[in-house]
């Protein structure tokens, strides 16, 4: 069995049926922090007939991450993202894909991009 893993601070953008989808069944040491998920319901499904086991918090399911443009790949985050702000710090890294120091705001923001206003 697979044990003690985190999932943190990501975008799933368009899921078929859910963020993470497993041969085993989970364990009650999984954990699925402060992620961002649309298009789909569900944080994990398996491939077994049971419910998955895991522990979560601070995710945000259903609601649009607002990419500045993902048909193009620009995945920074617009200025009413529900990302902003609402990352988790632990193991986090210090910079985010375009070397920009993290945080910019009050908290980290989710994905791989801080938001950056333009003041």
């Amino acid at each position: 069995m697979v044990t003690n893993i985190t999932i943190q601070n990501n975008i799933s953008y368009g899921a078929r049926n859910s963020f993470i989808h497993s041969l085993v069944a989970g364990s009650s040491t999984w954990q699925f922090k402060n992620n961002l998920v649309y298009g789909v319901k569900k944080l994990i499904t398996t491939s077994y007939k049971v419910t998955p086991q895991f522990k979560e918090s601070g995710n945000i399911i259903g609601q649009d991450p607002k990419f500045v443009d993902a048909s193009t790949y620009n995945f920074c985050l617009q200025s009413n993202s529900p990302a902003i702000d609402k990352g988790i710090v632990t193991d986090a890294p210090l910079y985010d894909q375009d070397k920009r120091g993290r945080p910019q705001g009050s908290a980290f923001d989710i994905g791989a991009y801080e938001y950056i206003s333009e003041k």
